[in-house]
């Protein structure tokens, strides 16, 4: 099914009223020569989404998935996939799980 461009517009209008921020993570060097994770310097435009918290058992009974996560996005499509880093309200979480509908997608989320 192909659903219009003014659809989605429309339902990103109404529906989404929260951001969150794709970030990369980087190894880099301590000082004692140890190799860190840290966040990417890189900026990434904000996902307009919708979220709303979510049990594992939830997850496994309405998608099947047996997955972790602590939330449930739902947005327009956007390039983030299972691995990816986001923040939402300065908290650092990694996409867990993802899945694409014909009007938008859900991911989920979980801290790490």
């Amino acid at each position: 099914m192909n659903i219009s461009n003014d659809f989605k517009s429309t339902m990103e209008k109404v529906m989404y009223d929260k951001k969150i921020k794709k970030y990369e993570m980087v190894e880099e060097q301590d000082e004692e020569l140890n190799i860190v994770k840290t966040k990417s310097s890189n900026s990434f435009l904000d996902i307009v989404c919708n979220i709303q918290p979510i049990s594992n058992e939830l997850i496994k009974e309405r998608y099947g998935l047996d997955i972790k996560a602590k939330y449930c996005i739902t947005c327009n499509e956007c390039d983030l996939k299972i691995g990816d880093y986001v923040e939402y309200i300065e908290e650092n979480y990694q996409v867990t799980g993802k899945l694409n509908f014909d009007s938008h997608m859900k991911l989920f989320i979980d801290e790490i």
